[in-house]
């Protein structure tokens, strides 16, 4: 049910990263999806509290995320280069 949409959206972006057409997503809906998603984690962990967007400040939730995605591989991820070489070895 799911694979046309999907398709579309892979179309869609080799469509941009070609340069043959604009991508119907632009970075302001890339921004207020993540701002939703992160809203709706630090909601929860407020037990519910209305979460206002756009979002102001850094958020409890994104230091929780962060915090566990640093002692998963060892390093910041907000050093691109450090994830680079954690998802990416280089031998």
């Amino acid at each position: 049910y799911y694979g046309v949409a999907i398709v579309d959206h892979i179309i869609d972006f080799a469509k941009a990263v070609r340069g043959v057409a604009p991508s119907e997503y632009t970075d302001r809906d890339a921004l207020a999806a993540m701002e939703m998603e992160v809203g709706v984690r630090e909601s929860a962990l407020r037990n519910g509290e209305l979460i206002k967007l756009p979002l102001a400040s850094d958020l409890e939730s994104e230091e929780k995320v962060r915090g566990e995605l640093r002692a998963k591989h060892g390093v910041d991820p907000l050093d691109i280069e450090g994830m680079i070489g954690v998802k990416v070895p280089r031998t």
